[in-house]
C-alpha cells in the first residue's frame, strides 16, 4: 500500500518534468492517466479478495451514481466509486467504491470500519436497514438479510 502511495506521488509531480522534456504534452498526461487507472485497478482486484466488503443482491434495488465516474474491469465487474443503493432492505450509500458483479454489489470497507447490531461505523459509508432487515457475517463478507418472523401455532 505504502509503495502504490509512493508511486502515485512520483508519477504526480514528474508530470512538470514530462512537460518540460516533450511539446506532446498531451500524450503524456493521458500515459500517466493510463497508469494511474492501472494502479486503480489493480488496487480494486485486491480488495475484492483481501477486503471486508457488504455483499447485496441486485434483484429489487435501486441505484444511483455518476454515469461519468464509473469503469468496467475485465473478469471483476463495473466499478462505482460513489453510488446510493435503495430497497426493501433501507439504503446504503458510499464514497469507498462498489463493484456490481454478478447481479450482486460488493461494496467496499476497510480494516477501520465497525459493525455493530446491525449499524457500520464508518465515515465513508451510510447505512440505513428498514425494520426485519440483518448483516450476518460470513468471513470477511457481511451480508443483508431479511429476517423471517416466526408465527407461533395457536
Amino acid at each position: 500500500m505504502i509503495l502504490k502511495r509512493t508511486l502515485y506521488i512520483f508519477l504526480f509531480l514528474n508530470v512538470h518534468t514530462l512537460y518540460s522534456q516533450d511539446m506532446n504534452f498531451q500524450k503524456n498526461i493521458d500515459d500517466v492517466s493510463e497508469l494511474f487507472k492501472e494502479l486503480e485497478i489493480n488496487e480494486i482486484r485486491d480488495k475484492i479478495n483481501y477486503s471486508q466488503q457488504i455483499r447485496l443482491e441486485l434483484s429489487g434495488n435501486n441505484f444511483g451514481f455518476n454515469p461519468n465516474e464509473i469503469f468496467s474491469i475485465e473478469e471483476v465487474g463495473i466499478y462505482f466509486p460513489n453510488v446510493e443503493i435503495s430497497g426493501n432492505f433501507g439504503k446504503i450509500f458510499t464514497r469507498k467504491g462498489t463493484v456490481l458483479n454478478n447481479n450482486e454489489f460488493i461494496i467496499f470497507c476497510d480494516e477501520n470500519t465497525k459493525f455493530e447490531n446491525d449499524s457500520i461505523q464508518d465515515e465513508n459509508i451510510d447505512l440505513n436497514l428498514n425494520d426485519g432487515y440483518y448483516l450476518i457475517k460470513q468471513e470477511n463478507i457481511y451480508y443483508i438479510r431479511y429476517k423471517k418472523s416466526v408465527r407461533k401455532n395457536i
